[in-house]
């Protein structure tokens, strides 16, 4: 996962046309998505690209950095259990509260 991120990110020209081409596919779904949550009030409202960022780069920051986290911090969860709490945390966050819809 990390050697696809930082491939991804250099944006060489043999990945720059494929990345651009799969992350305006992806994105736009998850765009879709995020905004379809916020207009039935599922979600709260708030700029459905920063609400996917939000989302992913707890994760992605976990993902690449769990290695060094496990050796010098001695990070001692198990990777799935680890991006099931980001995802409640993010959901948590998101989630529309009562008294924000009056």
């Amino acid at each position: 996962m990390r050697a696809l991120f930082f491939e991804v990110s250099r944006l060489s020209p043999e990945t720059e046309e494929v990345a651009a081409q799969t992350i305006t596919k992806v994105v736009g779904l998850l765009v879709m998505y995020l905004t379809s949550q916020m207009s039935a009030g599922t979600l709260r409202r708030m700029h459905p690209l920063l609400a996917l960022q939000s989302f992913v780069g707890p994760i992605l920051f976990h993902i690449l950095t769990r290695p060094l986290a496990e050796r010098v911090l001695q990070l001692d969860i198990e990777g799935e259990a680890a991006v099931t709490q980001l995802a409640e945390a993010w959901l948590e966050a998101m989630t529309v509260k009562e008294e924000r819809r009056k």
